[in-house]
Parts: C-alpha cells; sequence; structure tokens
C-alpha cells in the first residue's frame, strides 16, 4: 500500500466511549482555533476550506470579521486528517474550495501567488511567514519535506536528548504543546506547524498564544487536548503508509501517512 486515501481510525480504550464526543468536536473547534489568530493578528493569514453545505455562512463570517477569502483550488473532500489534496474541477457535495483567509487583500493574493505561480519548488519559509510560524521552524521545514510530508521521526530525531533502543526512536525530552503525532485524530493539537525540534524556543513561545485562544473557543475542548499530549509512553509508528498511534489509557488509532518499506517507531516518554 503506497498511496493510501486520508483515513483515520480509533478504538478507544475499554469503559471510555465518552471520548468517541471529544474527538469528534475537536476538528470544528481547531479550524476555529485557526481563523481566530487571523482575525486576532497574531498571523497575517491562514489557509481554509469553504464547504458547498454552508459556504454563506462561512462568507458572511468573514466578510463582518473585517478578514478577506481568495479560493486557490478545488479539491476533494475527505475524512480524517489530510497530508494532499486531490484536485478536482467539479464543485459538488464531494468537493469544496482550498483557499486562503486573509487580513488584507494584497496578502491573500501574495499568499495565493506563492501557491500558484510556475516555479517548481513551494518557497516554504515565505508561507510559513504568512502563516505565523518560526523562521526555524519553515527553514527546516524545507529539508523535512524533501524526506518525508509527515515528518515526526525527523523532527524527533532532530530533538536534544533523543536516541535509538531496540528499533525505536525515543525522545525523552520535549515540550508537549509542541507535539504533532497525534493531530490525525482531527484538532488533537496546540500549534498548527511542524517545528523544527520538540523543544524549539520560539515554537514554545508562540504556542502560549494559540493555547490561550484555544481556551477562550473551548477551555474543555483545549483542556483536553493538553491532558492528551501530557500522556508519557505514547508510540508513534509508520510502515508500509499506514501510522499506528497508541495513548496508553486512552485510544488507539490508525491513520494514513506517507510509504516507507522499513518500519519508524517513535515513542514519547518524557523524564520529569
Amino acid at each position: 500500500m503506497k498511496d493510501l486515501n486520508p483515513f483515520t481510525s480509533v478504538l478507544v480504550e475499554y469503559n471510555k466511549y465518552f471520548l468517541f464526543n471529544k474527538l469528534q468536536v475537536l476538528n470544528s473547534i481547531y479550524k476555529n482555533v485557526e481563523y481566530e489568530m487571523v482575525r486576532q493578528k497574531y498571523r497575517l493569514a491562514d489557509v481554509y476550506h469553504l464547504n458547498s453545505e454552508n459556504y454563506d455562512i462561512q462568507i458572511e463570517k468573514i466578510m463582518r470579521d473585517g478578514l478577506v477569502f481568495l479560493p486557490i483550488r478545488r479539491v476533494k473532500k475527505y475524512n480524517g486528517f489530510a497530508h494532499k489534496h486531490e484536485y478536482t474541477d467539479k464543485l459538488d457535495q464531494n468537493s469544496m474550495i482550498y483557499g486562503v483567509v486573509a487580513q488584507d487583500l494584497d496578502i491573500a493574493q501574495l499568499f495565493k501567488e506563492l501557491h500558484t505561480n510556475d516555479k517548481k519548488t513551494v518557497d516554504h519559509t515565505k508561507i510559513g511567514e504568512f502563516l505565523g510560524y518560526p523562521e526555524c521552524c519553515s527553514n527546516k521545514f524545507e529539508e523535512y519535506f524533501s524526506k518525508s510530508y509527515d515528518p515526526i521521526w525527523e523532527i524527533s530525531k532532530a530533538t536534544e536528548g533523543s536516541y535509538e533502543k531496540d528499533g525505536k526512536l525515543i525522545v525523552p525530552h520535549y515540550d508537549p504543546f509542541l507535539l504533532q503525532h497525534i493531530r490525525y485524530l482531527g484538532g488533537s493539537r496546540i500549534i498548527s506547524w511542524f517545528p523544527c525540534n520538540f523543544l524549539c524556543e520560539n515554537s514554545i513561545e508562540r504556542s502560549q498564544n494559540w493555547f490561550k485562544v484555544f481556551k477562550e473557543i473551548s477551555e474543555e475542548s483545549a483542556l483536553f487536548v493538553k491532558e492528551l499530549l501530557n500522556v508519557k509512553n505514547q508510540v508513534w509508528d509508520l510502515y508500509n503508509s499506514q501510522i499506528i498511534g497508541v495513548i496508553p489509557g486512552y485510544l488507539k488509532f490508525v491513520a494514513a501517512s506517507y510509504y516507507n518499506p522499513q518500519k519508524k517507531i517513535v515513542v514519547f516518554d518524557k523524564e520529569e
């Protein structure tokens, strides 16, 4: 299996069915967090999807908030977390519009041009600047992305103190707010970017604003995500385009990722 369509399947621990309800609302809440970070001027722009079911409501909100939207491409809808878009010419219930919401039209136009120009390579550093990401993380992403579009292994290996043992990469030192290995669950993260490492001081500093806005929108969901990210001995296991994730005492999940012929296993087991 080398090129799977996006999917995520979750199995919660016995007697913890309530987790399904918590996870179900996270995706939409986190999209609001990303949007609100633009409205509150913590960043210049954000990627944004218009859905056929309620695009009129979405457009009205954008206009009333004093922001602008520009479409970039029509894409197919997907379930779970997606690392890439499948493009389409159709605009129906099975598709949506991928675009940019920004503080003004000039910013939106520049962001769109970065996605639609004729360059063979995308300027991730410039895109990261618009999205409010630390420069160190945007620069490092260029290197990571050349190896993988799901670079949990690469970021973990770049994190100080990580080491390999029994075929696994152990990460004993990290800031939970920077973790990205359970984002497949939909909104299960604090920051929206891949940090250059899981101890990046610039990302840690910016994560405080993200968590603040997250709590403003839904304190219950923000604290739930914080709780998940602080669980010890979590596992990210990649093999043949599939991720198996384990949050001990809470749940297991399977998700689509990129093809890798050899196992890559990361264990987040924080030392105090």
